[in-house]
């Protein structure tokens, strides 16, 4: 007789531990979150100014339906952003003031393909992170004002399919 292996969570036991993280940023951070009303699933996190860390970074990597993430002026650097490259639907993302984040960190966004837009000002990337950043397939948005990001990259990246897309915002 064949035995079953674990059987691994429900999805309504994921749910709940989805539910635990974001209250606990919300208590620990002051943060707030959003909540979908029909599926009962965390769809946006706002940490902006949260002492967090890259080692909190992996627990925000469990809340897989996440379209929307603010994570500006916090400590997180380019090692945070390999957690947060698991999170497959997330559409928009906001790391302003975080100087940690360098064009190595542009490397784990790149592997986030829902992204749309994302928000990357007084961090620490430069012309080559900007021209990374074209391999995004569904960028509609990018800020990097106040980063090391030249005029020149600026006209260059305008000149790329992502850059010409109808619509595209850089600033």
């Amino acid at each position: 007789m064949a035995t079953k292996g674990p059987v691994g969570p429900t999805a309504e036991e994921i749910l709940a531990e989805q539910k635990k993280i974001a209250e606990y940023y919300q208590l620990s951070y002051r943060g707030k979150y959003v909540v979908n009303r029909e599926s009962g699933k965390v769809e946006q996190l706002f940490l902006m100014g949260a002492p967090l860390t890259d080692l909190g970074a992996d627990r925000i990597a469990k809340l897989k339906d996440l379209h929307s993430l603010n994570l500006v002026s916090t400590k997180i650097t380019d090692a945070g952003l390999a957690y947060l490259s698991e999170l497959p639907n997330l559409r928009k993302l906001e790391l302003g003031k975080n100087k940690g984040i360098t064009d190595a960190g542009i490397d784990h966004l790149l592997k986030i393909k829902s992204l749309e837009v994302v928000h990357l000002s007084y961090t620490s990337i430069s012309d080559k992170g900007l021209m990374k950043m074209a391999e995004m397939p569904n960028l509609k948005s990018l800020i990097v004002s106040r980063t090391k990001v030249s005029q020149r990259g600026r006209d260059k990246f305008e000149r790329t399919p992502t850059g010409r897309r109808p619509g595209f915002d850089l600033r």
